[in-house]
């Protein structure tokens, strides 16, 4: 071999070496691309686009019940004997009531059989004529419920629907189910993937938005809104999570409350809904699951998470959810760190490690977080929910115009000052100001009942926009390995409470308390208030990047700034011990004053 050609050999073999190098591998490749696509292209906006629409539909289903709290049509009890007769409705209402209210699920107990055979006149003498006059449930005597006016405008003519005692039973079956699929769905986007998991919710909602419609009795009604807010809270909180983790830090925490301005679209979706259907249930509920059924393309346009598919080392799928392509193998370098069989290794004690909720409540750098955040969400969201559902029962319809506006305002401020104020001291003047707001609602005199109402309606101005920055807090403060988990359960905890809130309400609603209302209140804007103390012991995450596993430890920088490191856990935990053994102490309390506990 000449000079020349031993030369040139060895150029060739150093420009193949130096363009080998110079390939990146397969991971950092989609790391590159989710930065890029993850920093305002048109693959995030898309996603965004599709997270809106995902939890608009909900929020419209949620308002929708809401609207069950409104001023029911009038029915009375009609007894089936009397059906048949010639009497005008009217006239069966004057001889078979038990009280003048215009919604009654009682009758007078009588010889409905005997009347029948009386004319109107001669019916009416007889009962006015008895002495004693007792009444029963429709169900007792035999009778019906029937709707005087407006029969499409109810929920459904079954009798056990119109004549519960709680009158919020529709929403609390949708909180019910919140309060599980928040869990459920949340482990199963951890543990299967974002994508899986919501696929897996899509269907029972769709079908459970539709069958109220065609099939209305008591059970199906209240197993279908159950399965709504199963299912469906178990999807906002998969878009949720999926949108966050995929955005860049500037965007993200932009997102993270814009997104909850689908709960105004919601809101003014279902007010809309109403106003084409005419106020018909049955049409308006066909409209809100149709635009619920829209939702089936996002099985085939809907993107994975590519953040969580890098964090299983998934990092093929992950490629091909950024650019819609398959990736060649020989356009990478070799991955570092190949997976090894090793990594496939069944173990008893991996296994229970690995388990989502395990690693959420028990995880070494995590299991505190976990606590706090149960303890600080459950209480000040019980307090907000409170005031939502008080107002509710005012007035329905201004509280929708009203949390229109308030809740518009509240967003697109607080978008704006998150971008440059930290987490905490943002969320802790949002709850501060929450609790205020209840304080000084408490304060009023009974006359100021209108600005009571108005009052209670501005909490959403700070509630709803602090609801907002917790979830985004949360998303960054726990790792992708559990981050579908972290949200799910503590935003699960949050709905229990509220299902509480509704109860409460419930009561004031029936006994009109007027004495305790004040106090309770005053104890619930204290709650808010200390609530936002435990909130400064919360890592400030504003200018971190996102943890991936359980096993990273929080930045040192974090601790210092929150006063949370692995030396200070037990004063974190003492902190949230001591505000659960408060709240324990404040339902004692009701235990003892509220007949509804017994």
């Amino acid at each position: 071999m000449t000079g020349n050609t031993l030369a040139y050999v060895i150029a060739v073999k150093g420009t193949v070496n130096s363009s080998y190098e110079e390939r990146k591998t397969l991971k950092e490749v989609v790391c590159d691309d989710l930065k890029r696509k993850g920093s305002g292209h048109a693959w995030l906006w898309l996603l965004f686009a599709f997270c809106f629409i995902g939890t608009s539909s909900f929020y419209s289903q949620l308002f929708f019940d809401l609207s069950a709290l409104e001023e029911p049509a009038d029915y009375f009890c009609l007894p089936k004997e009397l059906k048949n007769t010639n009497w005008t409705i009217d006239e069966i209402r004057e001889v078979s009531k038990y009280s003048n209210s215009t919604q009654s699920c009682m009758a007078l107990k009588l010889d409905y059989k005997f009347i029948s055979k009386l004319s109107f006149g001669e019916a009416l003498d007889l009962v006015n004529n008895l002495d004693e006059l007792d009444g029963g449930m429709c169900s007792e005597i035999g009778g019906v419920i029937y709707v005087v006016k407006g029969a499409e405008q109810s929920y459904a003519d079954d009798m056990s629907l119109l004549c519960r005692d709680d009158v919020s039973s529709i929403y609390t079956a949708f909180y019910r189910g919140c309060i599980l699929g928040g869990v459920i769905f949340g482990v199963l986007g951890d543990r299967f993937g974002r994508k899986l998991s919501f696929n897996t919710a899509l269907f029972p909602y769709i079908i459970a938005s539709f069958v109220p419609t065609y099939f209305q009795t008591e059970t199906v009604y209240m197993w279908s809104r159950f399965t709504v807010g199963l299912c469906g809270y178990g999807i906002i909180n998969l878009l949720f999570v999926i949108l966050i983790e995929n955005s860049q830090r500037k965007f993200r925490e932009i997102f993270a409350i814009m997104i909850n301005l689908s709960v105004v679209f919601g809101m003014m979706w279902q007010y809309t809904a109403s106003s084409v259907a005419d106020e018909n249930i049955k049409v308006n509920q066909i409209l809100l699951a149709i635009s619920t059924a829209v939702l089936v393309i996002f099985i085939k346009y809907l993107v994975d998470s590519p953040k969580h598919l890098i964090c299983k080392k998934q990092y093929e799928e992950a490629f091909s959810e950024l650019n819609g392509e398959k990736p060649v193998a020989s356009d990478f370098a070799p991955e570092d760190e190949p997976r090894t069989s090793s990594d496939d290794e069944f173990s008893l004690t991996k296994s229970v490690k690995s388990l989502k909720l395990v690693q959420f409540f028990c995880s070494t750098n995590y299991w505190h977080l976990s606590w706090l955040s149960m303890t600080i969400f459950c209480f000040w969201f019980f307090a907000f929910n409170f005031c939502d559902m008080k107002v509710v029962y005012q007035d329905f319809d201004s509280h929708i115009k009203m949390s229109t506006v308030y809740d518009t305002f509240g967003y697109i401020a607080t978008a704006f000052l998150v971008y440059w104020l930290p987490r905490k001291f943002l969320h802790i003047s949002l709850v501060v100001l929450l609790g205020s707001c209840l304080i000084l609602g408490a304060a009023l005199p009974s006359e100021e009942l209108p600005f009571y109402q108005y009052l209670l309606t501005m909490c959403r101005c700070f509630g709803n926009p602090a609801i907002a920055l917790f979830c985004l807090h949360i998303a960054e403060m726990f790792p992708t390995e559990i981050r579908s988990t972290a949200v799910g359960v503590i935003g699960s905890a949050g709905y229990l409470t509220g299902y509480y809130a509704s109860s409460i309400v419930d009561y004031y609603h029936a006994s009109a308390d007027a004495y305790s209302l004040p106090q309770f209140t005053t104890m619930l804007g204290l709650v808010s208030i200390l609530a936002s103390i435990l909130i400064y012991l919360l890592p400030e995450t504003k200018n971190d990047e996102l943890k991936d596993f359980v096993t990273e430890k929080l930045n040192n920088q974090q601790q210092e700034d929150s006063n949370v490191n692995v030396k200070n856990i037990k004063e974190v935990s003492t902190s949230s011990v001591l505000f659960l053994i408060l709240t324990v102490l404040c339902f004692s309390i009701l235990c003892t004053n509220f007949s509804w506990f017994n």
